[in-house]
């Protein structure tokens, strides 16, 4: 792994454990159970969602979701900082490239659809976990990951992907 990869996979695993309580909030807002009774009006749904996560499964639920979204995190911080500076240094060996400003613009973007392509199928599992909570999600990611294969195949894993 590349030296960038690293530091960027860190940085996302940090930043996505305070996260992840916002993440599950959010997704209750998204997608809300019908016993949660959302009000429509922004702060007051929060307020909903926060008990209804409480109540649902205590602090731990607020915590659903966190092991795939801290793997995605990191494999899409990783690959996203590697190709990117693969990419920089690509542009560097071609004639007249490196004092075109669409250089980086151009880097960025082929390094961020590398990272989201790659590291979808983590992102189908943090979102089954984070909705469908521990009833239906139980077990271990491998387990999870076997799961979606046997009943969807490989295209599950790039459900709400373009």
């Amino acid at each position: 792994m590349e030296r960038n990869g690293l530091y960027g996979s860190l940085a996302g695993s940090v930043a996505a454990i305070p996260l992840q309580p916002l993440e599950n909030i959010k997704m209750v807002m998204l997608v809300p159970p019908k016993e949660a009774k959302m009000a429509h009006r922004f702060l007051k749904d929060v307020v909903i969602s926060t008990k209804y996560l409480y109540n649902d499964g205590g602090l731990l639920a607020f915590y659903r979701g966190l092991v795939p979204n801290v793997l995605r995190t990191a494999f899409s911080s990783s690959i996203f900082f590697s190709s990117l500076r693969l990419f920089e240094q690509y542009s560097k060996e071609i004639e007249n490239a490196t004092h075109s400003k669409m250089v980086p613009f151009i880097s960025s973007t082929l390094a961020r659809i590398m990272s989201v392509f790659l590291s979808n199928p983590l992102s189908v599992l943090e979102t089954r976990y984070e909705y469908g909570g521990h009833e239906r999600w139980n077990g271990g990611i491998l387990h999870n990951l076997n799961k979606i294969y046997k009943v969807e195949g490989v295209k599950g894993f790039w459900n709400g992907g373009l």
